[in-house]
Parts: structure tokens; sequence; C-alpha cells
């Protein structure tokens, strides 16, 4: 690969220039399918190495990946010539997004023109399999809370009534983001998720031996480390939280709490249908100036305090309608938006600095939703 045109000289991290071909040829260093439709590669002459990758975004059919994929992992793939266009990675290395391979008297081609860009994910059809709201609101607290790097921050996302942590793989798993699951009920891992980490594993260890050589293999195997997130197993009580932040700000040490420090310490605390705990994070949230995001589900309007949930008219709460009510009137500046999954799909967000509003108690769960939590 040429590496000095001037284009390329000053293309940005992370920048694509899918206006812009560049050639290159040389002996296959490695290949890995990464998935179906991704297949990352490096060829090497004099020297030099161009990390490459096909994928069906850049407008390749899957079964050509996987043609191409056991084409160049052939003993005799010794030198093929490519050309496509070019990516600088974030840690400031080049990718060539390959449109064209050609090995012995064979080429393979993308078969349409790369999409920079495209539609959201469509909605599952089956409204009963509610697996896509965990990658749904996953991808809505990147957009609303600035990011990877904002979400990284302190001891991460603070995952409130996590249930058996759906939304905790999402996360730490599949977006590499430290999370703390708060609830008393112990993580699952789900067959779907087995299959997912026993794959990333396998992918790493294809591409291990090239990371010293390729910034790509690199950067897939930085992609697919993973750390299991945190888990403590209790309840999360806002007046309890609240009172042992209160007595350590006061110098008081004899009181100490896992979930009080993990809330103070949180980039962010989240209920992705947390039921009982909605006011419990929206109320310590508020309290700490902290940013929350919450997607109401069950009311529970006859269990302890809630029957003291009044709308902004002043009706009781009894309908998830007036719940939302009454969360979005919790405090100015609170916002709302539709998440991309069939049902109770509103979620209520805020980010500092609005006022302090007090804390409420209890501990209930909903049958219905424990089932696939």
């Amino acid at each position: 690969m040429d590496l000095s045109d001037a284009a390329l000289s000053t293309l940005a991290p992370d920048a694509v220039r899918a206006d812009l071909r560049v050639a290159a040829r040389g002996r296959v260093l490695f290949c890995v399918p990464v998935t179906k439709c991704v297949l990352i590669f490096a060829v090497e002459e004099a020297g030099v190495v161009a990390d490459c990758i096909a994928r069906t975004h850049d407008g390749w059919v899957a079964d050509a990946v996987d043609e191409l994929a056991s084409a160049l992992s052939q003993p005799d793939a010794a030198s093929v010539t490519l050309d496509g266009f070019p990516e600088r990675l974030p840690q400031g290395a080049l990718c060539l997004h390959v449109q064209r391979v050609t090995l012995a008297s064979r080429t393979w081609s993308a078969a349409a023109a790369p999409q920079l860009s495209g539609p959201a994910r469509p909605l599952s059809v089956n409204p009963k399999n509610n697996a896509s709201r965990f990658p749904a609101f996953a991808e809505f607290l990147l957009t609303a809370f600035g990011g990877h790097e904002a979400l990284s921050t302190g001891a991460g996302v603070l995952d409130v009534a996590g249930g058996a942590g759906g939304l905790a793989f999402e996360l730490s798993v599949r977006r590499q983001l430290p999370c703390v699951v708060v609830d008393p009920r112990e993580l699952r891992v789900t067959a779907d998720q087995q299959y997912v980490l026993d794959h990333r594993k396998g992918v790493r260890a294809a591409v291990v031996p090239w990371i010293e050589v390729s910034p790509l293999a690199a950067s897939v195997d930085r992609k697919f480390a993973c750390a299991a997130p945190t888990q403590l197993r209790e309840l999360f009580d806002s007046t309890e939280v609240l009172d042992v932040i209160a007595s350590e700000g006061r110098g008081d040490e004899s009181r100490s709490s896992a979930v009080a420090t993990a809330a103070r310490d949180c980039s962010v605390l989240v209920g992705l249908h947390p039921d009982q705990a909605l006011d419990h994070i929206v109320a310590v949230a508020l309290a700490l100036q902290k940013p929350f995001a919450v997607a109401p589900c069950c009311v529970f309007w006859k269990h302890g305090r809630n029957r003291l949930r009044v709308t902004p008219s002043g009706e009781t709460v009894k309908t998830y309608e007036q719940l939302c009510e009454h969360v979005l009137a919790r405090a100015p500046g609170i916002r709302e938006a539709k998440l991309r999954f069939h049902g109770q799909n509103r979620v209520f967000w805020w980010i500092p600095p609005p006022e302090e509003v007090g804390t409420v108690d209890g501990s209930a769960r909903c049958v219905q939703c424990d089932g696939d939590s």
C-alpha cells in the first residue's frame, strides 16, 4: 500500500475516504473471519503490512466474504492484489476496506457501493420477545450520555434492578463498558450469550499471534476483550444509599456500603423496567446530581408508598401512562424518548444540573418482567 499519498497522510483517526482508491499487494499473513459478514486479513510486501477488511457493510455479499475467507486461508495463497478505500484506525494506523481481491486467476469484488451509514435496526416482529430491548437501551445510553468515554468514567454504568443481566451483557461484553449490576437475583448467561462469549474467545485466539504486526488485529483483540460486570446482590434503597453517603461526607466511616460507593462513583444510573427500584434510581440520581435514564414498566400502585405517587394533576398513579407522567414531573429538565422495541418503550433521562429531589422506598418485583429480565 502506497502510504505516500497526501490524502492518506492527512486522514484523521476514525476517518474514512470512500471516494479514494488505494491498491496493495503481497503475501497473506493471516485471515480471520470475525463474523459471517466481516473478514479481516493482512498482506505483507517488502516489510510493509497492509491491514484489510471485507464486510457486507462495504458492499460484499455474505457468501462472497465466506468464499474469500476460504481462498485466503489456503496455503497456496502466496500473493494477492487488491484495492479498496482507506480508513484511519483510532490508534493512527491505516486499514483498507477491500473492494476487489485477485488471487491467482480468480477475482472477488464487492457487489454494491459501501454504506457509510444505514437505517436503524428494525424492531422485533415478536412483541413477546423482549431481547431487543437490551441493545436498544444500550445504544440509547451511548447516544444520550456522550458515548463510550463518558460512560466509562468512574465505576461506569450502574444498572439498578438489572435482573439476569441482559443489559449488563450488552454493555460490558458487546460494548466494553464497565458496569455494576445491583439486584438480589444472580446473573445468568443464556445459551445465545454463551455462544457470543465462545465465538469472541475463538476470534481473539486467532488474532493474538498477529497483534504485534497488525494494528487491525490488535484492534479486534481489544474490541472482543470484555470484563464481566460487577454484581452487588442487594436491593437498591435510596434512603440507605443517601444516608451512607451523607455519613461519609461527615467523616463517619463506621457505615459503608458497596451499593452506595457504586452510586457515588458511577457515570450514570440506569433502570430498564426497574419496577419498584424506579423511584429509588431517580431519587439517588437527583440527590447526587448524577445523570440517569429509566424506562418504566409495572406500576405496583397498591404497594407501600407507591400509593402516594400522583400525577402533576393530582391523580393517584395507577396506570403506565400516569407513571410516565409522574416520572417526567420529578424535576425540571427530564427529557423523554422512545426506545426501539415493542411494549413499554418510553425512556426518561436527565443530565445535571437540576434541583434536588427527596427519596422513597419500596422493594416489590414485577412477575411479568422477571421471566425475561
